[in-house]
């Protein structure tokens, strides 16, 4: 189990099931095997804000494939040293049946509105964050 300076990191979920009506706890766990969040309270305030997001894309499902990251994990996958997954604040994701481009400028033009900290623009995801404004482009 990640630890941090001994002791467990971050805190098990309350239960696997719905957060909102479109996400769950189980799609917000850390996905090294510990699943494990920051916090249940920064985990909620972002489903919550996810639920806003999904709106701009209709009846269409959002896929999450990376929400909480433990530090260990974080590394893991090369994250950022204080990437917002390591807060339950950031959600790596797919809309079913748009390309990330399509998805990334829509998400562009409404950041403002969204409230959309970080904004990374990859060739088959997109990062979104609730830290501070910023971009970035990867493969």
């Amino acid at each position: 189990m990640p630890t941090l300076s001994g002791k467990p990191w971050g805190v098990l979920p309350p239960h696997l099931g719905k957060i909102t009506e479109h996400f769950t706890f189980l799609e917000s766990v850390c996905r090294c095997g510990c699943g494990r969040l920051a916090s249940v309270e920064a985990t909620v305030k972002t489903a919550h804000w996810l639920e806003v997001i999904r709106t701009r894309f209709g009846v269409r499902p959002v896929v999450i494939s990376s929400w909480t990251r433990c530090p260990w994990h974080n590394r893991r996958v090369g994250g950022a040293t204080k990437s917002e997954h390591m807060k339950s604040r950031a959600v790596d994701f797919n809309v079913k049946g748009l390309p990330p481009q399509q998805v990334q400028t829509e998400l562009r033009e409404a950041r403002d509105v969204l409230r959309i900290g970080g904004l990374g623009r990859y060739h088959s995801w997109t990062h979104v964050d609730r830290g501070p404004k910023r971009d970035w482009e990867g493969p």
